[in-house]
């Protein structure tokens, strides 16, 4: 008897780790390279992505993405490489010159430390459910 109890809540207990895998945000991983005119990123940096609009009955959930010079990075929403809710979102980069930037840095000293020009309009993508892993590449004009 005790054999069977143990043999049951075993079953139970695989039934929910399997059913821990699915995701029910639905994310999608976005992943892709940032460059700079074409070239090479000046240092590490950011790219944002700020909901715009979410698929009916998912929550609003900002992301970022990290990159090196190499300018790789990944979506993060709740944790590294796990994507974005499906959804409409406004992709911006940020990436600063550091010793341009005090300790406590103040808006103006971060504007000026920028690498991203003025006129580098942020870009808008579009996040289906399903879709696989999305490639979403960014050229930043420099300034």
């Amino acid at each position: 008897m005790l054999r069977r109890q143990s043999f049951g809540a075993a079953l139970a207990f695989c039934l929910v780790l399997a059913g821990c895998d699915s995701d029910p945000l639905q994310k999608v991983q976005v992943r892709g390279t940032v460059t700079f005119d074409g070239g090479p990123c000046p240092g590490a940096g950011r790219v944002t992505f700020s909901p715009i609009e979410v698929a009916a009955g998912l929550p609003v959930r900002p992301a970022t993405g990290s990159f090196n010079a190499d300018g790789v990075y990944a979506a993060m929403s709740f944790r590294p490489d796990d994507g974005l809710v499906p959804g409409k979102y406004l992709v911006g980069v940020a990436c600063f010159d550091p010793s341009k930037l005090s300790g406590s840095p103040s808006d103006a000293e971060y504007h000026n430390a920028s690498y991203v020009s003025e006129d580098f309009k942020p870009k808008v993508l579009v996040v289906e459910a399903g879709s696989g892993v999305m490639e979403f590449n960014l050229d930043v004009t420099k300034r």
